[in-house]
C-alpha cells in the first residue's frame, strides 16, 4: 500500500524525478524478488496453508473496515462541528 501512494508525498515534497524513479525501481525489485522467493517456498505447501491465509484475509479486511469507518466518523464529526 505504501509503494502505491508514495508518489504523492514525493511530488508534494518536490523530490527530484530521477532519484525517485531510481529508489522506487530498486525498492520494487527487492520487494517483488522477496515476494517471489516466499511464493516459491510456500508454493508446495499452499493447500495446507489455505485455511491460515483465509484467516489473515479476514483480519486484513476487518482492519480495513475499521479504518474506513473511523475515518468516516472523524469526517462526519468535523463536518458537523
Amino acid at each position: 500500500i505504501v509503494r502505491t501512494f508514495i508518489s504523492l508525498p514525493a511530488g508534494i515534497g518536490r523530490m527530484p524525478l530521477m532519484p525517485f524513479i531510481l529508489y522506487s525501481t530498486v525498492g520494487s525489485l527487492i520487494w517483488c524478488a522477496g515476494l517471489g522467493w516466499i511464493g516459491m517456498r510456500l508454493g508446495n505447501h499452499w493447500r495446507a496453508l489455505g485455511p491460515y491465509m483465509h484467516r489473515i484475509d479476514e483480519g486484513v479486511a476487518a482492519t480495513i473496515l475499521v479504518l474506513v469507518l473511523s475515518a468516516l466518523l472523524r469526517h462526519l464529526k468535523r463536518r458537523g462541528a
